[in-house]
Order: C-alpha cells, then structure tokens, then sequence
C-alpha cells in the first residue's frame, strides 16, 4: 500500500512539473531576456510613449524585452552597470541612445564583437560602432516647421526661432531645416536664433528682450516642448499672444492642449512611439536571424490648428 501510494505521488509530481513547464521556461526568459531597451527616465512624455512602442511590439511576440531606465545626469553609475549587465552571450540585441562616454564606447564595442546587434535610437549621427539607426530627419521636419509658419503668416514678416541648447547634437539639424525653410520665402526674415536649452524661464526672457526690440515681430518657431509652453506664457502675459504666431517643434500633452485651445498654431516633430515600436520590431527581427536595413527612418508627425478655427485671420494680424 505504501509503495502504491509513493507510486501516486511521484505521479501528481510529473503532472505538475508538467503543467508548470512553459511557465518556468518563461521565467526563465524573463530573467535572461534576449533584447534589452535602454530608455531616458519615463517620467519624459516622450520617452514614456518610446516605451509603450517598444511594448505593443513585442507584446505578441515569443521573445521577452526589458526596458530598462538609464538617467546618465543622475545616475551615471548605476546606469551603466545595467547595461555592462545585458551584455551577455545569450542577448541578441541592445536598443540605446548612444551618449558621449569611453565607458560607454567600450560596453558597446565589446557587445557588437560578442555578436549582439545594436539598435541606435533617436539619433542619425553616426557612431563608429557599427549598427541600425531609427530615427526621425530633424532638418526635413523643422523644414516642415518653417513652411507652416511662414504660410500662416502670408508669407511675409519677420521671425525668430527659439533653438534647444547648442550642444545638443540636433539643435544644428533643427536650426539648418527651419533657415532654409525661410530662405524660400522672399518677404520673410528670420532675426535670429535663440538658444533656451529647454527652459521656460530662459524663454520668458529671452522673448521679452526680443519684443523689446522687435516689436513688429510676427513669428516663432520654439524647438522643443518646453520652449513652446514658455513662449505661450510669455506673450500671454505680454499681450501679444493673439498677433504672433508659434510654431513648435514635438509635443506634450500640455503643448497639444495649446494648439487646441489655438494658442500654438501647429507643431511638427518625431512620432516617438513609432520609434519605439520600429526598434523594437527592428530588434526582434535580428533575434530571429533575419537581416535589417541599417537606417529606418520614422516619418514626423504634423498637428495644428486651420485659419478657419483661429479667432484672427494671418493678414489682419497687428504688427
């Protein structure tokens, strides 16, 4: 009788073991995942809708990602150690936004010589370690950017752009696309370009020194989120919110409400959940052996407001 039951035990055990396979093989995964998505802090709009990309891609696919927070600012350190961590024989791919570092560029070098493809996201500078670039043509959407402007303005007046700090390796795409953009129009005039490294305060001034003076200013192109919300507080509190003009450069949720409420006329800027996805589905098919493009390029995004929905027409505009 006892060695029946034994018999019986072992029995539920194999069951068991069984009905729990494909759920410890999952585990398994998730602990030695094959692809590794190294993102800015979520707390970014921007970055929190790369990583909803980066999911819904791989959300009915077999293999497992894991996004990972790196803040290089903050927490250098610890930053690079997670991604000293994913480089390991068994991944198949790394998804970074590449960053001035010798540490870095050794993690990475020795990952592409390991065989682990690299995934550069959010950037077309090229990087002399071999890899897939996803990105966004900042010229070709501030160009963009520059047209809408202008042909809400009639095609004529003058403007200033509102440019992100000069380090920043797309401030100079950006500023490139927005001046030839204006340079097709022969009644325009582009002032100059400020740099307010994304800083709202740092706009509020720099537009009061600008009306000062320019007072017949007609235009402004902010490149980044931040520097639209100041431009919209700034000529707000000034007065001359409904006789310039703002086009702005990526959104947030605040920046769209601006343009539906028409306080931002338009704005062009990357689609950065379409990033994410792209590069997530970029990687999965470089962990299944197939072979990718090495650039993929995401085409921008374009919102804004008709003439029709604007409570003053562009030529009855004051200036």
């Amino acid at each position: 009788m006892r060695s029946i039951a034994n018999i019986r035990i072992l029995l539920i055990l194999l069951i068991l073991l069984l009905l729990t396979g494909c759920s410890a093989t999952s585990a398994m995964n998730q602990d030695k995942p094959e692809i590794y998505a190294f993102l800015h802090p979520a707390d970014s709009e921007y970055w929190q809708q790369a990583a909803w990309g980066v999911e819904a891609a791989v959300k009915n696919n077999q293999a497992f990602v894991r996004i990972q927070e790196v803040n290089i600012t903050d927490d250098y350190d610890n930053s690079m150690d997670l991604i000293k961590k994913a480089i390991r024989k068994t991944t198949k791919a790394i998804i970074i936004t590449p960053f001035e570092s010798k540490e870095l560029h050794k993690l990475l070098e020795k990952a592409h010589k390991t065989g682990i493809a690299l995934l550069y996201l959010d950037t077309a500078e090229p990087y002399d370690i071999p890899g897939t670039y996803i990105y966004s043509d900042n010229e070709k959407a501030s160009e963009k950017a520059g047209c809408l402007l202008a042909e809400s303005l009639g095609k004529k007046g003058k403007v200033v752009m509102l440019s992100i700090a000069s380090d920043d390796p797309k401030a100079l795409d950006r500023e490139k696309g927005f001046q030839k953009a204006i340079q097709e129009y022969p009644e325009m005039e582009l002032l100059n370009i400020f740099h307010c490294n994304g800083s709202r305060e740092n706009t509020r001034k720099t537009i009061s020194d600008i009306l000062a003076a320019h007072p017949d200013i007609r235009g402004i192109f902010a490149a980044c989120p931040e520097t639209s919300a100041g431009a919209v507080a700034a000529l707000t509190a000034s007065g001359r919110m409904n006789d310039i003009r703002i086009v702005g450069f990526d959104h947030t949720t605040e920046t769209l409400n601006d343009i539906g409420s028409g306080l931002i006329y338009a704005y062009v800027g990357q689609n950065s959940y379409q990033l994410g996805y792209q590069a997530a589905e970029t990687a999965l098919a470089v962990a299944a052996g197939k072979s990718v493009p090495d650039r993929v390029e995401i085409e921008y995004d374009t919102s804004g407001v008709s003439d029709a929905d604007r409570e003053t027409d562009p030529q009855d505009m004051i200036y």
